[in-house]
């Protein structure tokens, strides 16, 4: 631990690291069944799935649990009203857009968390 008592940063990570991986896992389950669900399937969902709870813990241990919550709102709302849509079209165009949204996205909300604001 530190000199305040808190714990040390790679006792957060690993924290962070089951955490994610657990959130991965109860995932999978997404088309657990489904007749021509592939080995790459349930790989596919554990690893975006464990990326999300990498990041929702990340949050949590930076702002919050309720920053965490809201975060894994949005992302259950976004998946059901674009995602799900997309998906459904089959459109090469609607999946370039959702990937250069997405990674707009990613880099605008990256910036303002690590923005480091003068004293």
């Amino acid at each position: 631990s530190d000199t305040e008592g808190r714990p040390r940063h790679s006792v957060y990570w690993l924290s962070i690291l089951l955490g994610g991986l657990m959130f991965g896992w109860s995932h999978v389950d997404a088309r657990l069944g489904h007749p021509t669900a592939t080995f790459w399937d349930y790989t596919l969902i554990m690893v975006l799935n464990t990326a999300l709870g990498l990041y929702f813990g990340w949050l949590f241990w930076m702002l919050g649990l309720e920053w965490a919550m809201i975060a894994h709102f949005a992302y259950d709302s976004f998946v059901s009203m674009v995602v799900v849509p997309v998906y459904l079209l089959e459109n090469p165009i609607a999946w370039g857009l959702l990937i250069a949204g997405l990674i707009l996205a990613l880099v605008i909300s990256w910036r303002m968390l690590t923005h480091v604001q003068p004293d």
